[in-house]
């Protein structure tokens, strides 16, 4: 591993709290979230594992250099202990690469975790409210889990060019919840930060009573998914996030089905809060 860049990399990402409530990533000023080009992507969820019922995950991912310039992406693999590896991407004039299996084409990894991509803007100043407009280096990236069937192959999309929802409020809400012998419910967290961020996913039914309280204690970096056992049918998930000012963490719910693998992932909601 290139310490050197690698820890550049890591001074960056410690000041990305405070870049990502900054107009550069105001999500009011775009009321359609149409997608833009990037020079920092997440992708929270991401795996090259075998599963449940048969199924084996992979994650496909596509990534297009929309500048007339040759550069170099920064890939920082995340696991459940922190930073697992890093690996760079270098990218041709309006190159597009595809990946069947990224996790284990880019860092030769199996099992499951997040990836940040960083676009060489280590040496921009973090605190540029404008950083994402004026970075020389931008890209556009999609990413989806996959289970091949004998059916064909059934996938999960997590980014689809809009970067999900970062989470720095002390509530949100997953709602459409199922647990039953046909669909199970896994529950993520993805710590985009350099301190601890406590996090609960309270499961309720269809009436509100809590049926399983998730917690999770998910240290700088780190990523982290739990099930979630309780029979639950159109239930809810209220989170409870409880952050430091140097966390932002990613929050999902997936549903898969127990046949044919199939999964659908879904971001939390944030209710507006009125003074």
């Amino acid at each position: 591993m290139k310490r050197a860049i690698l820890s550049g990399a890591l001074s960056f990402c410690l000041c990305l709290p405070a870049i990502a409530e900054g107009p550069g990533l105001d999500r009011d000023t775009h009321p359609l979230g149409l997608p833009l080009a990037t020079p920092l992507a997440v992708i929270p969820t991401s795996a090259n594992s075998p599963g449940r019922f048969g199924a084996y995950f992979r994650t496909r991912v596509v990534i297009h250099n929309l500048t007339s310039s040759s550069y170099t992406i920064n890939a920082l693999l995340c696991g459940p202990n922190g930073i697992v590896s890093e690996r760079s991407i270098s990218m041709s004039p309006n190159q597009y690469l595809s990946y069947e299996n990224f996790l284990q084409d880019v860092f030769d990894y199996r099992g499951a975790g997040a990836v940040i991509l960083l676009a060489e803007i280590s040496s921009l100043n973090p605190n540029d409210p404008d950083l994402v407009g004026n970075a020389p280096y931008k890209f556009s990236v999609t990413a989806e889990v996959y289970s091949d069937s004998p059916n064909g192959r059934y996938t999960t999309t997590v980014v689809n060019g809009i970067v999900p929802l970062v989470d720095a409020a002390p509530e949100a809400y997953s709602a459409g919840i199922t647990v039953g012998p046909d669909q199970r419910l896994n529950v993520g967290v993805f710590n985009f930060g350099d301190s601890t961020s406590s996090v609960q996913a309270v499961v309720h039914d269809s009436s509100g009573m809590v049926v399983q309280t998730i917690r999770f204690n998910a240290g700088a970096f780190s990523w982290q998914q739990k099930n979630v056992s309780s029979p639950v049918t159109d239930g809810f998930i209220s989170w409870r996030i409880d952050s430091s000012p140097d966390t932002l963490p990613y929050l999902w719910a997936v549903s898969i089905d127990n046949q044919s693998n199939d999964g659908t992932l879904t971001w939390p909601i944030r209710p507006d809060i009125t003074e």
